[in-house]
């Protein structure tokens, strides 16, 4: 795909998805929460942002937070100390 079409095609959905969160605010006994989630924050547009009034960065797991993740996930496996 030419990148000026990945481009275009973006900002098309980004108005329409923009346009569509502005209606959700315009109505005060909507009760919405927009939770979004994203790897690459600093990727995001500004107007983007702007609408989300509480951002919240969360680090990567450690190595025991990894562990505990895959203890809950994968019960059934056997986890080595390479892990």
């Amino acid at each position: 795909m030419h990148p000026l079409l990945f481009l275009s095609s973006f900002s098309l959905i980004l108005v329409k998805y923009l346009s569509l969160w502005d209606g959700l605010t315009t109505d005060d006994t909507a009760k919405v929460i927009v939770i979004g989630t994203t790897n690459q924050p600093r990727l995001l547009p500004d107007s983007i942002l702007r609408r989300l009034p509480v951002q919240y960065e969360i680090d990567l797991p450690g190595k025991a937070e990894r562990e505990a993740i895959l203890r809950v996930v994968c019960p059934l496996f056997v986890l080595g100390d390479e892990m």
